[in-house]
């Protein structure tokens, strides 16, 4: 992870980190940022990834409640789905948190017992812990397939791929996690930093996985905050009007919150000619957009859970989508994988309000 972070507000005396100078180029050490065989699941046709995005657990999080729920969503998403084989968090898993919300948020998933994945949001750097214990701690809990090549010449954290074989050995898939969460020193004060993006060096590592890989295996990408191609998407959307035909999942009440600071889409321009098939992101709280975009699914995952905010669908816009009643946008959302390089889509929303009640879209 090549960092080079700068403090904004109350870090006046940790102006600059400066770089390790030893940096390990990682051309000479793509094997290192391949997750373990030994940990990977193993592919099927049908493969289920279950999107857990923005859950926020803080200091002030029940803990026990928030166990259930999650407990509740994946129990319901295996009743549909008949298998859940990997999680993927994308960010934004805690914020405002002690080492001990780390703790019983890896004790949750690990009492689960189903591999997951996990990539950096902009407000996993807002707490006690700084990135290197964090990291530390995911990449040591026996379920968790969390990756970290240090001092390399990639940006950032969570830049790592999962290579789904079959049982014949095959490499089926790629499943990448990329970082776009946001600059940052390795201290526990990361107050003040400023949405990111990803960027070119980590378009060019992730060629080179893929390419070691087999250029032709299919790939989805996860990762927090959306780039200018989901805006991209959004604004061809706006301009078709009721002729568009890509949109697959729509509901959108709050903007992207893209970075501003780089509108090249280094990793999806290189990515759309080279197998992509998926992106999915998390950060908007209040979205679930997703639409077909140059031949790739671009969505915002559903945000799992009510910690922080997030959005309430009236009956009237739930019923433009064919959904009967008022309902939370809380769930998460769900990816089955196939042979032929296609997947489906599933959107599960839980109101836990009582009712118990599931929404699937």
């Amino acid at each position: 992870m090549k960092k080079c972070g700068f403090g904004l507000a109350l870090i006046s005396l940790l102006s600059l980190v400066s770089c390790n100078k030893n940096i390990i180029d990682y051309k000479s050490c793509l094997d290192l940022y391949i997750v373990n065989k030994e940990k990977t699941p193993t592919y099927y046709d049908g493969f289920t990834i279950v999107q857990l995005a923005d859950i926020h657990w803080s200091t002030t999080t029940n803990v026990f409640e928030q166990r259930q729920y999650l407990t509740n969503l994946l129990n319901e998403i295996s009743k549909e789905k008949g298998k859940i084989d990997l999680l993927e968090l994308t960010g934004d898993q805690v914020m405002l948190f002690s080492k001990d919300v780390i703790t019983d948020l890896i004790n949750t998933l690990e009492s689960i017992g189903i591999p997951y994945a996990v990539t950096w949001g902009n407000h996993d750097r807002h707490g006690e812990a700084s990135p290197t214990w964090i990291s530390n701690a995911f990449s040591s809990a026996p379920h968790c397939l969390y990756t970290q090549v240090d001092n390399d010449n990639v940006y950032g954290n969570s830049n790592y791929v999962i290579n789904l074989y079959d049982d014949f050995n095959n490499c089926k898939w790629q499943i990448v996690n990329l970082d776009s969460g946001a600059d940052y020193a390795d201290n526990s004060v990361g107050i003040g930093m400023t949405y990111d993006y990803i960027r070119e060096d980590q378009a060019a590592w992730w060629k080179s996985e893929h390419d070691l890989g087999g250029k032709d295996v299919p790939v989805i990408a996860y990762y927090h905050i959306a780039q200018h191609e989901i805006e991209e998407a959004w604004n061809e959307f706006k301009d078709a009007g009721d002729s568009y035909t890509g949109k697959q999942k729509f509901f959108k009440f709050e903007s992207f919150a893209s970075s501003s600071a780089n509108k090249v889409p280094y990793f999806f321009n290189i990515a759309k000619d080279n197998g992509l098939k998926g992106i999915f992101v998390g950060h908007c709280h209040a979205n679930d957009w997703t639409a077909d975009y140059q031949g790739v699914t671009i969505g915002c995952g559903v945000k799992t859970g009510k910690e922080l905010y997030y959005a309430k669908v009236s009956l009237e816009d739930a019923k433009k989508v064919g959904i009967n009643r008022a309902f939370d946008l809380v769930g998460a959302s769900v990816v089955s994988l196939h042979n032929d390089g296609t997947f489906d889509l599933d959107h599960f929303y839980f109101d836990n309000n009582g009712l118990n009640e599931w929404v699937k879209y």
